[in-house]
């Protein structure tokens, strides 16, 4: 095969290495994608763990105070619920989305909201199972709950709750600072015959 000249092979070298270099840089950000994929399904799952702990002392609770104290129901679900979501909200906030950048009490009350929010959402789900599916009522609970914490409660807790406040998106909320205004005028707006003393 007779060799072809310089400036061709150069340009087939040029065309041929142009898609693996595009690839290459499609490859790291295929990386980083599937790196911060698993790292929110890692998050996911810690949350699920900590879901499923809050559900046992729910459960546990309900049962010792009907069991041994001989309480009403209303009771002791209003107790084991309290008591779950205290416990809900120290594992996300310590180890499933180990985030401490908000204050305690900020974070609890947006914790109280995305309770009562997955709350109602998980009351709208049974009543459509229930009233509209006609699905058993103790079967339908399973579903319901998944749906409310999957669409609910996980992106509240993740992005209200335990999300991260930037320093700069907090920083250009404050209110009165100096970084949204300038210290002074520059000189430039100045008029040039008006007294700056």
């Amino acid at each position: 095969m007779p060799r072809q000249p310089n400036s061709i092979a150069r340009v087939q070298d040029a065309v041929l290495s142009a898609p693996r270099k595009g690839f290459e840089h499609m490859s790291t950000r295929w990386k980083y994608r599937v790196r911060k994929g698993l790292s929110e399904l890692a998050t996911m799952v810690r949350a699920s763990v900590s879901s499923g702990a809050a559900t046992v002392v729910d459960g546990l609770v309900y049962q010792v105070v009907l069991t041994l104290l001989a309480g009403h129901y209303g009771a002791a679900a209003f107790l084991g619920a309290v008591l779950g979501g205290v416990t809900n909200f120290a594992i996300n906030r310590l180890w499933a989305f180990r985030n401490n950048d908000k204050p305690l009490g900020a974070q609890a009350s947006e914790y109280a909201f995305a309770s009562l929010t997955t709350y109602v959402a998980l009351q709208t789900c049974l009543f459509v199972l229930v009233e509209f599916l006609h699905a058993d009522q103790r079967v339908a609970w399973i579903p319901a709950k998944i749906v409310a914490w999957l669409f609910v409660s996980y992106p509240l807790q993740r992005f209200l709750v335990f999300g991260s406040v930037r320093p700069r998106a907090h920083h250009s909320l404050a209110v009165g600072t100096t970084a949204l205004v300038p210290a002074r005028a520059p000189s430039a707006m100045v008029p040039p015959d008006s007294d700056t003393n």
